[in-house]
């Protein structure tokens, strides 16, 4: 008689099978054909990306009370930054946005926002406090001792143990202003939250009202801010008033809810604002774009969230959420309309968006100039024009389902590929990923002749009493080496050199030690090769 009982081997063997089949379904991607999306590292629970001057890709995670930042290398290989202790690390706080200065090759500055624990002992169960705050950096290695808050923002602590909505993008302007995202800090409870027998809990009950808070332009809650690399405030801001001792002096637009990525459009003085949507029957994701480039003028600095003040008993507050009619309401005529929208039916949260407007694309020349942007519980990519117009679907399956996993932060990078992260709580999921081209981008096919790299050696035939020189024209500062190969394919010389960007013209002083004859000089970076024959008489 056969048993029906599986043994525990079995039992195993069939559950590592679903696992398996269940990480398969959630990465069942597709891409348009010959794009690759690959793994690049790994990064528990990452928050933010963004780019060093020399090209490499940083990112940001938030874990167990420290804000952690590392760098991460050309093979993949990662190199800390920096890591702040007693960092907030609760829900969507944390270290959750980074931006390198415009002259960071003379100052060393890196800005960053992050949520401070302000308890005793570090223990997560205290208040804290969203900061924007600079640390110097030498080297790509960052100092702790130099760590500075510049601004302190939602100083009321009613306002600060909210979860979520703290928004933290950062991003230089072509003016050199800072600029900084907040979120509305998810104070759904409205009133019921900021006084009365409950204030400070915002453990309210039921009722999900969106509350005004992004309108107000004494709280720092729902805005974009544009601020000095100082921390003070710029005096041209829109809503600078002498003497104000709030927070109104650093506003530069109002109306946002949980603004969790925004960048400037390379070239212009577009500031485009990804805005993830409410909760309610009027939910809608935003794609917003200010113009930054007369700051004083107050055209075009509302966005609208949120001018309703009225409880529903749907718990939709008014609100010009999404698309609206300016024939609605009078006060409509002031705010803004996004670029585009789209509805809880197409996804739960806007999560990144970025151009793709590469130098050295990998991507074929159709996306150029295209907006791409990703839902974090859906593992979507779209891009449209940047009118709002002809949305296309370009890659699905990437990573989504919400719940603390999905996709977040997508971002060209300057080696023409595009970067995005996932956050998930399962081990080996989280990380930082690429996507390819089919374009073999410039630099990176070995053929100096068909490429923005330059290589040369002169005198060429050599004297072996005499210094060689080469020059390399590179588009990253990056580090490379020189290997001079005899025709029996023995390395008889190796020189390592650090290349800046831009011309570089290089000398070696001693080239005793190679004999007479013939070599192939193989030239290497992490993102160009190229040989030259060599006579050394």
């Amino acid at each position: 008689m056969k048993s029906h009982k599986l043994e525990f081997k079995s039992l195993l063997a069939l559950a590592t099978i679903v696992f398996c089949s269940f990480i398969q379904s959630a990465f069942a991607q597709t891409l348009p054909s010959g794009y690759v999306h690959e793994k690049v590292t790994s990064t528990e629970l990452p928050t933010a990306l963004a780019f060093t001057p020399d090209g490499r890709v940083i990112v940001c995670s938030s874990v167990g009370g420290k804000g952690i930042a590392v760098i991460v290398n050309k093979d993949g290989s990662t190199t800390p930054f920096f890591t702040i202790p007693k960092t907030y690390t609760n829900k969507e706080k944390g270290l959750v946005g980074l931006a390198f200065d415009p002259d960071f090759s003379s100052n060393g500055y890196v800005y960053i926002y992050y949520t401070a624990d302000l308890s005793a002992n570090g223990d997560q169960n205290s208040t804290c406090q969203n900061t924007i705050a600079r640390i110097t950096a030498k080297d790509y290695v960052a100092d702790n001792a130099t760590l500075t808050p510049l601004l302190k923002l939602h100083i009321n602590p009613k306002f600060i143990i909210q979860p979520n909505h703290d928004g933290g993008t950062l991003a230089f302007g072509p003016d050199g202003k800072l600029y900084a995202a907040s979120g509305d800090m998810d104070l759904w409870c409205s009133n019921k939250c900021i006084s009365g027998p409950n204030a400070g809990s915002c453990n309210c009950g039921p009722t999900w009202i969106q509350p005004t808070y992004s309108q107000d332009t004494a709280l720092f809650t729902g805005k974009i801010l544009r601020i000095n690399k100082d921390g003070s405030a710029p005096t041209d801001n829109p809503f600078y008033k002498v003497g104000s001792t709030n927070a109104r002096n650093y506003l530069f637009a109002l109306g946002v809810r949980n603004p969790y990525t925004m960048h400037f459009k390379k070239g212009t003085s577009q500031l485009w604002i990804n805005d993830v949507g409410s909760n309610g029957n009027n939910k809608k994701e935003e794609i917003n774009m200010i113009d930054v480039s007369n700051p004083k003028s107050l055209v075009g600095k509302n966005l609208g969230f949120n001018n309703g003040t009225t409880e529903t008993s749907d718990g939709t507050a008014p609100s010009t959420e999404g698309f609206f009619d300016v024939n609605d309401d009078p006060t409509f005529k002031t705010f803004t309309q996004p670029v585009q929208v789209y509805p809880a039916s197409e996804g739960c949260a806007i999560s990144g968006g970025t151009f793709y407007d590469s130098k050295t694309p990998t991507f074929e020349s159709k996306y150029i100039g295209k907006y791409f942007y990703m839902d974090f519980c859906q593992g979507w990519i779209k891009y449209m024009d940047a009118d709002g117009k002809n949305i296309n679907t370009f890659a699905t399956g990437l990573a989504g389902g919400g719940s603390g996993f999905g996709s977040i932060c997508i971002e060209e990078a300057p080696d023409g590929n595009m970067y995005h992260l996932v956050r998930s709580k399962t081990a080996g999921v989280s990380g930082l990923y690429r996507i390819k081209g089919p374009v073999v981008a410039a630099g990176t096919d070995g053929s100096v002749s068909q490429n923005k790299y330059a290589f040369s050696i002169h005198p060429n035939p050599a004297n072996n009493n005499n210094k060689l020189n080469y020059h390399f024209n590179a588009q990253y500062s990056e580090t490379g080496k020189i290997q001079f190969v005899d025709l029996m394919g023995k390395v008889r010389k190796t020189v390592e050199i650090k290349f800046e960007q831009g011309f570089n013209d290089h000398m070696i002083d001693d080239i005793s030690d190679l004999q007479k004859g013939v070599y192939m000089v193989n030239f290497s970076t992490p993102n160009a090769k190229a040989t030259k024959k060599l006579v050394v008489e």
